[in-house]
């Protein structure tokens, strides 16, 4: 291979790398226990946001190299419908930062004035600090859809150090005068027949901006643009 084939195509892979890439995790949300603690029906649900800020050197707000919560989830179907609900059977939550879910639709925008504040019922599951008088407590709730149906839950994540620093200031006895960044995303998720719960796509921004729940990128026209040239510049010529 010549240099210049090597260059267009090292070229073309940054390009490309850059043109499809944002402020974005994607596939964050995912299932890590099945019937944990020997319950049926009951799901121990991961989400893990990498920093490619942090892994850069490039010091933001989150200051962690990857970012990460649990919570127990659980299914149950009937009639036709799917429920999926928050801390089944008793289950505390697991989390590293704290977290929120609310039923969402395709369209719908993952932002504060959507995810802050909303009354109580209306989260899957609610733990955000900063935003009521008393957060010691956890809202549990849940979402229901048809069985074999592709559901869609809005997803809001704190920023994990500026939390323990509230929670610290909170339990000392300090009011604290800040409340911890907030970061939106959604999450796509499928219960079947038999109870089984599959998420299948999640996305978490990692500049705190909104997000259009379901909505994944598509090429840019660039991108498209580069692609479609690179076989005529990689064409060998004629002798």
């Amino acid at each position: 291979m010549t240099i210049k084939r090597r260059f267009m195509l090292t070229f073309s892979a940054l390009f490309a790398t850059n043109a499809f890439a944002s402020a974005v995790a994607w596939d964050v949300v995912s299932v890590q226990w099945v019937n944990p603690y020997e319950k049926q029906g009951v799901y121990g649900v991961y989400v893990r946001v990498p920093n490619s800020l942090y892994n850069s050197g490039i010091p933001d707000n989150w200051n962690y190299p990857v970012h990460e919560g649990n919570i127990f989830l659980g299914t149950s179907v009937s009639g036709g419908v799917a429920t999926l609900v928050a801390a089944p059977d008793d289950l505390d939550y697991l989390t590293s930062d704290p977290m929120a879910w609310l039923p969402a639709n395709p369209g719908d925008e993952a932002s504060a004035e959507t995810t802050l504040g909303r009354p109580n019922g209306e989260y899957v599951i609610n733990e955000l600090i900063g935003y009521s008088d008393d957060k010691s407590y956890t809202e549990r709730g849940s979402s229901s859809s048809a069985i074999g149906e592709v559901a869609y839950l809005i997803l809001a994540i704190q920023d994990g150090a500026q939390s323990w620093e509230w929670i610290d200031l909170y339990r000392s006895g300090v009011q604290p005068d800040f409340t911890p960044t907030v970061y939106y995303g959604w999450a796509s998720y499928t219960i079947d027949s038999q109870g089984n719960l599959i998420f299948i796509n999640s996305a978490i921004g990692l500049n705190g901006q909104s997000m259009t729940v379901g909505l994944i990128p598509e090429p840019s026209a660039m991108a498209l643009l580069l692609f479609g040239l690179l076989p005529l510049a990689l064409r060998r010529p004629r002798t």
